[in-house]
C-alpha cells in the first residue's frame, strides 16, 4: 500500500522536520515525498542534517504551488488534522488502512500533513475526500509534524489479513475536479454564490470520490451532463 502513497507537506517550515520526514521515506518507502509552497528549501543544511540517510528522497522531492497541482494524479486524498467539524469526514487512524482498500484498492493515494504552526486550513481539508484523527489519550491533541507523519505511516504498513483487493482504474482527482467544474457550468442554477456555492462543490465532489469511479464513469457523466444541456 505505502508504494502507492504521495506524502504531501503543506507549508513547512522546520528544517529539521523536513528532515525527519525525508529519513522516514526511506524507513517505509512511500511513492514519492512533495512540498506544496514550502518555507523551508529542500536543500537546507538542517534538513540535510536530519536526513542524512534521506537525502534522496529530499532530492527528488516535487514542488508545487498548491495543493491541487500536487494531488492531481491521485484518486484519494487523505488530510490529517487534530480538527474536527460537523461538515468535516473525519475518521481515526486505525480504520484509514481498510478504507484505502475500500476506496483506493490499486490507484495513488495522497496523505496530506499541514504547517507545523497551524495545521491544515479548512480550503486544504476541503480538497481531501477525508480527514483523519490519531487520537491520543493525553491533554495535548496535536503531534509533531514528524512524529504525525512516522505514526500514520506505520499504521499503513501493518500486514493485512485478507486477500489483496482485485487491481482496477480509478479516476484522479484532476478528472473528479474537471467534471464538477463541467455539471457546475452545466447547471449553474443548481449552486449557489459564494461559500455555500463552494460547500456544494465540496461536497459532490466527495460524493463522487466515494463512488470509486473509473475514468470511463467520468467520460459517461461528462456525456450524460452535455445531453441534459440539448
Amino acid at each position: 500500500m505505502l508504494s502507492r502513497c504521495d506524502v504531501v507537506l503543506v507549508g513547512t517550515a522546520n528544517p529539521e522536520n523536513l528532515g525527519g520526514v525525508a529519513r522516514l521515506a526511506e524507513n517505509f518507502a512511500p511513492a514519492s515525498l512533495a512540498l506544496v509552497a514550502p518555507r523551508v528549501r529542500p536543500d537546507d543544511p538542517r534538513a540535510l542534517v536530519v536526513g542524512r540517510v534521506g537525502r534522496e528522497p529530499l532530492a527528488g522531492a516535487r514542488v508545487w504551488a498548491t495543493l491541487e497541482e500536487a494531488v492531481r494524479d491521485a484518486a484519494f486524498v487523505v488530510g490529517f488534522s487534530a480538527r474536527r467539524g460537523a461538515a468535516r469526514p473525519t475518521i481515526a487512524l486505525v480504520e484509514l488502512p481498510a478504507l484505502v482498500r475500500q476506496r483506493a484498492p490499486s490507484s495513488r493515494i495522497a496523505l496530506v500533513f499541514g504547517p507545523e504552526d497551524s495545521g491544515l486550513a479548512t480550503g486544504d481539508i476541503d480538497r481531501c475526500d477525508v480527514a483523519v484523527a490519531i487520537d491520543l489519550p493525553g491533554a495535548l491533541q496535536s503531534l509533531n509534524l514528524t512524529q504525525a507523519v512516522a505514526i500514520a505511516l506505520w499504521e499503513l504498513a501493518r500486514p493485512f489479513d485478507g486477500a489483496p483487493p482485485a487491481p482496477r482504474a480509478q479516476a484522479t482527482r484532476a478528472e473528479l475536479d474537471a467534471l464538477v467544474d463541467h455539471a457546475a457550468r452545466a447547471f449553474a442554477g443548481w449552486f449557489r454564490d459564494g461559500d455555500e456555492g463552494e460547500r456544494q462543490r465540496v461536497h459532490l465532489r466527495r460524493v463522487l470520490a466515494r463512488a470509486a469511479l473509473d475514468p470511463a464513469d467520468v467520460r459517461a457523466l461528462h456525456g450524460l451532463i452535455n445531453r441534459g444541456r440539448e
